[in-house]
């Protein structure tokens, strides 16, 4: 692995393994259960409008999530190989 790659996989490994940042996975679950609930209920469209841009936000952090997860993993991807 070139060093460059190692740093970044030691970089992703410490940012999976903070509390801080697990916490914050966590909490961002436990808002996406609370919006899908939300969604059930009629609700006015200004806040269908503000659950659709959480909605997003929780989608793009949770790709983000997976990319950290994904990368500080011993992975061998095919540019690599």
């Amino acid at each position: 692995m070139l060093p460059k790659a190692a740093y970044l996989q030691d970089r992703f490994i410490k940012l999976r393994e903070n509390k801080i940042f697990e916490t914050f996975v966590i909490l961002v679950i436990i808002v996406s259960a609370l919006m899908i609930g939300a969604k059930t209920y009629p609700i006015p469209p200004s806040v269908v409008q503000v659950l659709r841009f959480l909605d997003v936000g929780v989608t793009l952090f949770f790709l983000a999530e997976i990319q950290v997860s994904l990368r500080s993993r011993d992975v061998i991807y095919a540019s690599q190989a």
